[in-house]
């Protein structure tokens, strides 16, 4: 149980990241430097998606679920999955 807590605090942390790339640059007037970190790390966990893709099909997850998580948690998401501390 504790293994589930802990996937997903670092889930929490992955959103907060996300979120928190345009809110820092809003507060230090480079916004354009915190969408930028966005971009980058989306365009990281895509590609993660030739990884979780396969994956999200064999424990049976559709594809637009998969992509969507992926995007959001990268590793975070398809590393407990893999590893059954997580169910879909």
């Amino acid at each position: 149980m504790m293994r589930v807590w802990f996937w997903r605090v670092l889930q929490i942390l992955a959103l907060v990241l996300l979120a928190g790339f345009p809110l820092s640059g809003m507060f230090l007037s480079r916004s354009a430097a915190g969408w930028l970190g966005v971009l980058l790390l989306l365009a990281l966990h895509a590609a993660e998606l030739p990884i979780a893709l396969p994956l999200a099909r064999e424990k049976g997850v559709p594809a637009g679920m998969a992509v969507l998580k992926n995007l959001l948690f990268g590793f975070t998401w398809w590393l407990p999955l893999k590893r059954g501390v997580i169910q879909r």
